[in-house]
């Protein structure tokens, strides 16, 4: 990405946000406190380039990224004044993922597993059970997600009580008439007339709204999942351990592990007219710190009172840096109530699709993909776009969440695009 890429880091005991001042930055206090020792806080040295460390196979990651860091070293910068350098081995470690050994070739982490891969048990049906009232046993199909399961059974009660329900995303009506795509769907609780998301593909993991999601495992952690049954309900009902010991049975994931979540965003291949320039929100960090009236409620991106600002990307250069273009996007999406909401408009500025990384689609690229990966782009595309995904239309990279097992606990990078 050649915008600022933020980055949040967690690493034990430190949270730090790139971009933004954090604790080291800021001028210490005149004097300290009565009986308080003062103490100098020195910041780590950043170094000039990402230490040229040399991988172990299984881990799938070039050389040359900074990776892997031994749990002691990661631990010495998990002190005051050690931010700047768990960040920039954060920023290392994307650029690592997003390598390419050549031209044309894909990135590092596109190479990798699939979580349909790791889980392939995912949509089988539950054991049989016997229906209610009954006689005879009959097969029970999985919660449509975790996420639509919480909100079907969410409650509001208690002091301090939090329920936010998100926004319904149905897909559009032409994905769930298409013959492709009907063992894709899946239908949303509680919805009249009834209302449908969709399943994983080979390739993408439906997100339940516009962002795409490509969660991708290394061969360190697939073989992990695979090789000691993590996949299977059966093999982790035979690892609960009895109610009075500790929920401790399963043997930590190798060292060489990491685990992805990338988020990409629908993006049209060109056109004349605006509604051929593509809306993507940006959160307005300055209007929404803490304490401010976004704290406890729902402030996904469908907000507008939010997220007041976007950029208009274009698949073509912008002319001039300071054009600004009516840009729209959320078609056919319902609040919480079933109530419609969107199209959101905007003015914004213009930026060209070079400032991301992304992946442009040929005819051919749509037609080697899965029924339910192209489900995906489709639906994906009417919300943002207000038509289906085609060729020549773009998905451009606007966040990665990277996990590493290079220390015992997991090390958290989360980087996500900004205009700035």
């Amino acid at each position: 990405m050649r915008s600022v890429l933020r980055v949040f880091v967690v690493a034990p005991f430190a949270a730090l946000l790139a971009c933004g001042p954090s604790s080291q930055d800021q001028a210490a206090p005149a004097s300290p406190a009565p009986g308080v020792r003062k103490t100098e806080v020195v910041k780590q040295a950043v170094p000039a380039s990402c230490d040229n460390l040399t991988p172990l196979p299984p881990s799938q990651f070039p050389g040359g990224f900074d990776y892997p860091q031994t749990a002691a070293t990661m631990q010495s910068w998990v002190t005051p004044g050690g931010g700047h350098r768990v960040r920039f081995h954060a920023y290392c470690l994307f650029a690592g993922l997003n390598y390419t050994a050549s031209q044309g070739a894909d990135p590092t982490w596109r190479t990798w597993s699939t979580s349909t891969q790791a889980f392939p048990f995912q949509y089988n049906p539950w054991k049989p059970s016997l229906a209610a009232g009954g006689t005879g046993e009959v097969q029970a199909p999985r919660p449509t997600s975790l996420n639509a399961k919480n909100m079907a059974n969410a409650k509001v009660g208690g002091v301090g009580a939090i329920n936010n329900p998100a926004p319904i995303y149905g897909v559009n009506p032409a994905i769930v008439a298409n013959p492709k795509y009907k063992g894709c769907l899946q239908e949303i609780p509680n919805t009249n007339p009834q209302l449908y998301s969709l399943k994983d593909g080979q390739i993408y993991q439906s997100n339940g709204d516009i962002m795409v999601a490509a969660v991708s495992y290394n061969q360190a952690a697939l073989q992990n999942i695979l090789g000691t049954g993590l996949f299977n309900a059966a093999s982790l009902d035979a690892k609960l351990p009895p109610k009075t010991s500790p929920a401790n049975s399963i043997p930590p994931f190798p060292s060489t592990s990491i685990v992805l979540k990338v988020m990409l965003w629908p993006v049209s291949g060109g056109g004349s007219t605006w509604s051929e320039v593509s809306a993507l929100p940006v959160w307005d960090w300055e209007a929404n710190k803490p304490g401010s009236p976004s704290d406890g409620r729902y402030a996904g991106y469908e907000m507008q009172n939010f997220w007041t600002q976007a950029v208009a990307i274009s698949s073509k250069l912008p002319q001039n840096p300071q054009q600004q273009q009516r840009v729209q996007f959320l078609y056919g999406v319902l609040d919480s109530n079933g109530k419609p909401i969107g199209p959101n408009t905007y003015s914004a500025p213009v930026v060209g699709v070079d400032r991301f990384y992304q992946r442009q689609f040929s005819d051919s690229d749509l037609a080697n993909l899965s029924n339910c990966d192209r489900a995906i782009l489709d639906a994906s595309s009417y919300w943002a776009l207000n038509r289906a995904f085609r060729a020549g239309d773009h998905l451009v990279m606007i966040a990665m969440h990277i996990m590493t097992k290079e220390q015992s606990d997991w090390t958290f990078q989360s980087a996500w695009w900004h205009p700035d």
